[in-house]
């Protein structure tokens, strides 16, 4: 196996878009997050690295400032990863990637690094591509608009809290990213009597699939059946634009959420795991 770096983020898509391609709706993290960094001008805070066997891609993994994000791929490639990074000097603070790979990568860079797991969360990945009507109910989907940014403001710092365990958030900092996406057409509710009562964005399109996540119900409004004919027609819309499937990522632990997307269509497709580190210390 031979590890090759790259300086050049374009660079570094061509090469490994392929062997991502192979497996889009699994990586498709990966490829949306390498697409947003397309024109990224610095890469002092960037390391882009693909493993390769018999000149064939077998792993990738890139760093981007704020996280690192691995492929799937032989755990044979994990320390040629690790030692490349170890040697960069970067620190790194958080890994997310297929659960195997993510695993075997934590344990080896805690090892090499003097440093712990403080935090984990265990995700289902599932692909819909052909979609299950839910029963009715009452209201119907529209795009966000300008009057509904302050309550989805609100609503994402609950969902923020709620599901992913973060309390510090900034309220405008929040409000900036409800604008961009609604700027960007990418954030719909479910509309009863005039009121949005449900939430969900889409993200991260790829070649053939494109995400939804941020689907968000407050509790007054939960158990209507809201958020599940929210997503339903969400995922009609992606279909629709010409997409062959829909990815959405869901916390294995919320078995509601897992037995509603199932109900829709949703098909399991693998599990990834995001694993938050302790400071590194150096010696």
């Amino acid at each position: 196996m031979t590890l090759l770096q790259y300086d050049s983020v374009r660079e570094f898509e061509a090469a490994i878009r392929p062997f991502l391609e192979s497996h889009e709706a699994a990586n498709s993290l990966f490829l949306g997050r390498l697409t947003a960094l397309r024109d990224y001008a610095s890469t002092t805070q960037l390391l882009m690295g693909q493993v390769c066997f018999d000149d064939n891609s077998v792993f990738g993994a890139f760093f981007t400032g704020s996280g690192l994000i691995l492929s799937e791929g032989p755990t044979e490639a994990i320390p040629f990863i690790v030692s490349a990074i170890s040697e960069s000097g970067l620190c790194i603070p958080s890994v997310v990637g297929p659960l195997l790979e993510t695993e075997l990568f934590a344990q080896s860079w805690c090892m090499a690094n003097h440093c712990t797991v403080i935090s984990t969360r265990e995700d289902q990945i599932y692909e819909l591509k052909s979609l299950k009507p839910p029963r009715t109910c009452e209201g119907f989907i529209r795009r966000a608009v300008t009057g509904d940014v302050e309550r989805l403001t609100r609503w994402t710092a609950d969902h923020a809290s709620e599901a992913l365990g973060i309390e510090c958030v900034q309220e405008r900092k929040l409000r900036n990213q409800i604008v961009q996406k609604l700027n960007e057409s990418r954030m719909f509710v479910w509309d009863r009597d005039g009121v949005a009562v449900s939430m969900a964005s889409i993200l991260r399109p790829t070649r053939h699939t494109m995400a939804i996540n941020a689907v968000y119900t407050p509790l007054m409004h939960r158990n209507f059946g809201y958020a599940t004919a929210l997503v339903a027609g969400v995922s009609e819309h992606i279909l629709n634009s010409g997409k062959q499937s829909v990815v959405l990522y869901t916390d294995r632990s919320n078995m509601t959420a897992n037995s509603i997307y199932q109900k829709l269509g949703f098909i399991p497709i693998c599990r990834s795991l995001s694993c938050n580190f302790s400071i590194q210390i150096t010696t």
